[in-house]
């Protein structure tokens, strides 16, 4: 039978209308797929919500932690710059022991790693300009040294006087301490360099083929294992130094929060005046050094006091910014998120404190939160698949 344009439309109408899926909740067929992520545009209810559906499987792949939020206690934080620098105690020069021209024994670079007794360089003195002073310095220390055991016989039959054996004695002993560096020469006549400690080359100051004299500076050797965090703190905060009872710290080159109490910190020294032309007071913290620390490097510095109070406190990771605002995802179920404006209280560099926008007892990312950004940006609509 043929049929007419308008009940071709209204036979078409109808089987729309008797597919619920287009309109209202999933059925088999029209449900998401196991991971995919997406806001809920294709579902009237949710979309009126502002709900954001994350499979948990998906979720727990990306990453994503969600806890339960109870006030704690928050210090009083003062945010400074601040330096890590080389402890007085962790430094070493090394001198030349001989005069001659500088051979390093391998790469020899500022930062690199050195263990106690490394040989570092060797200081070669032959063929210089004068005769070689490792052989003049063995020359000199056994004609002394023949002189003193010959006068010294002659001293205990007391046949020279106590002065001319003193003197002989007196020769006999500056040569000897100056032979001494040589006695552990080469056979090419060089003199090995080697580090007095386990550490780093903080600084050399002098470069393959120079000439160096006797107790010429070489190289500074650092410890690596302990550096001091100093905080420059404005004068306007002096009267909250007394507070202060540790710090959080974020080096220039990383993103990552370092705590003094995890890193075995003590506070030194508060600054009881500003001198040297500066506007500035010391705070001063000994660190322990794992690694990950460059000596030199700049700080941003979160002084914290003792804790008090009680606070909705989030991770600062928990926060997603967008043109200025700052938001949290709260939990709603296990698929389900919903994005909540916050206002921020003080932060510490690790943590934030919530003014506004959340509740004690209620369940917030704190984890993976920009993966939940994402899935709400890309809004994606799970496809139709029936036919109809």
């Amino acid at each position: 039978m043929k049929l007419t344009k308008a009940s071709a439309a209204a036979i078409a109408a109808a089987l729309l209308c008797a597919c619920p899926g287009c309109n209202h909740g999933t059925h088999d067929g029209h449900g998401q797929e196991a991971g995919e992520t997406s806001i809920t545009s294709g579902h009237e209810e949710d979309r009126h919500q502002g709900l954001i559906v994350f499979d948990p499987h998906r979720a727990a792949e990306c990453g994503v932690r969600v806890d339960t939020v109870h006030k704690r206690p928050f210090a009083q934080v003062t945010k400074v710059t601040g330096r890590l620098v080389a402890t007085n105690k962790g430094e070493a020069t090394v001198v030349a022991n001989s005069s001659g021209v500088v051979r390093f024994a391998g790469t020899l670079v500022e930062g690199m790693s050195v263990g106690n007794g490394d040989v570092l360089l060797t200081i070669n003195s032959s063929r210089m300009a004068g005769g070689d002073a490792a052989e003049m310095a063995r020359t000199a220390y056994e004609i002394a040294k023949n002189d003193y055991e010959r006068i010294e016989q002659l001293h205990a039959d007391k046949i020279v006087a106590d002065g001319e054996y003193n003197a002989a004695k007196k020769a006999y002993e500056e040569a000897r301490i100056a032979y001494l560096p040589f006695q552990t020469s080469g056979n090419d006549g060089s003199q090995a360099v080697s580090a007095p400690m386990k550490g780093f080359v903080k600084q050399c100051l002098v470069k393959e083929g120079d000439y160096v004299e006797v107790g010429q500076q070489l190289l500074t050797i650092a410890k690596s294992d302990r550096l001091h965090l100093i905080a420059e703190v404005p004068e306007r905060h002096a009267a909250t130094l007394g507070k202060v009872r540790s710090a959080n710290f974020r080096t220039t080159y990383s993103d990552e929060t370092f705590s003094t109490d995890a890193l075995d910190g003590q506070l030194l020294s508060v600054g009881r005046a500003v001198g040297g032309g500066s506007f500035y007071i010391p705070v001063v913290f000994s660190i322990r050094n794992t690694g990950r620390l460059i000596e030199g490097s700049y700080a941003e510095v979160y002084l914290k006091s003792a804790e008090s109070g009680g606070a909705i406190v989030l991770p600062i990771a928990a926060l997603v910014e967008d043109e200025g605002t700052y938001s949290v995802y709260k939990q709603v179920d296990a698929m389900h998120y919903t994005k909540q404006d916050v206002r921020l209280g003080g932060n510490d560099g690790a943590n934030v404190v919530i003014a506004a926008g959340v509740e004690e007892g209620e369940r917030v990312v704190t984890q993976g939160a920009y993966q939940l950004k994402l899935a709400a940006s890309s809004s994606v609509i799970p496809p139709h698949t029936h036919d109809h």
